[in-house]
């Protein structure tokens, strides 16, 4: 892989990425994590996705790249409210995922920087990796429908039905679903903030929210299982195979 700097924080903290792909590459596929600065389960998961592109011998991981695919990784697109303790904003107190307004430019220097980088670079396919902190169970937000081009509603239908099968801990989306009395996502609007609505609008490709759990949860075979750490890094390398599903029309 090779490591790039993106943008340097209000507190003068280097946000970098790390490439994997050849130079060639016609495809980009963008990886993203922490946008949230307290939510270091999605760090933990990118992790685990970038350590199967550094395995020469793992064959899905150098078959997306001989497929043609680069894949942009940000571990950590909000150092400095990690660094200060904050659960969401960054060091100007913004939301850092309510900051991709379709019509308006980006209030913070984070999402500024690598829109610009996004743009330039392209985008194919983007995964937004999040924790949350009042679910037991993994759960993914999609797009507003609004934003999902014809083609791509097959894909992100597939991206669901992936995670659903491979993991006992998926669970509905608390923002949708009716129950929870929350539908924050099913009522707000296309143009949200969030990015997984702006990227599926501005680069009419798969997007997708994975929120993974702070708390431990129970296994497929009944035990006490986790996604922290060990949990959230195998989910990651998981995506990988995902990536290849959606990607490359590759079952495994």
């Amino acid at each position: 892989g090779e490591r790039r700097r993106i943008l340097t924080t209000a507190k003068g903290r280097a946000v970098d990425m790390i490439v994997f792909g050849k130079p060639d590459a016609t495809r980009k596929a963008w990886i993203i994590a922490r946008q949230h600065a307290g939510e270091p389960m999605a760090e933990y998961c990118i992790d685990g996705l970038m350590r199967r592109f550094l395995d020469p011998q793992d064959a899905v991981a150098q078959g997306l790249l001989d497929a043609g695919i680069s894949f942009y990784c940000v571990p950590n697109i909000n150092p400095d409210g990690t660094a200060m303790g904050n659960l969401r904003a960054n060091a100007a107190g913004i939301d850092l995922n309510r900051d991709w307004k379709q019509n308006t430019e980006p209030k913070s220097v984070e999402i500024a920087g690598l829109l610009k980088l996004m743009k330039a670079e392209g985008v194919d396919f983007f995964l937004d990796l999040h924790g949350d902190e009042a679910s037991q169970f993994v759960w993914l937000v999609q797009p507003h429908p609004d934003t999902v081009t014809a083609a791509n509603v097959p894909l992100q239908a597939q991206i669901e039905a992936f995670v659903q099968e491979r993991y006992a801990e998926y669970g509905a989306d608390p923002m949708t679903d009716s129950s929870s009395g929350a539908r924050e996502h099913q009522q707000s609007p296309p143009d949200s903030g969030m990015a997984v609505d702006y990227v599926a609008w501005q680069f009419k490709c798969p997007s997708i929210i994975v929120e993974l759990p702070f708390k431990d949860t129970i296994g497929a075979d009944g035990t006490p299982d986790s996604l922290q750490s060990a949990g959230c890094e195998k989910f990651g390398r998981d995506c990988i195979d995902m990536m290849a599903e959606v990607l490359t029309n590759r079952k495994n």
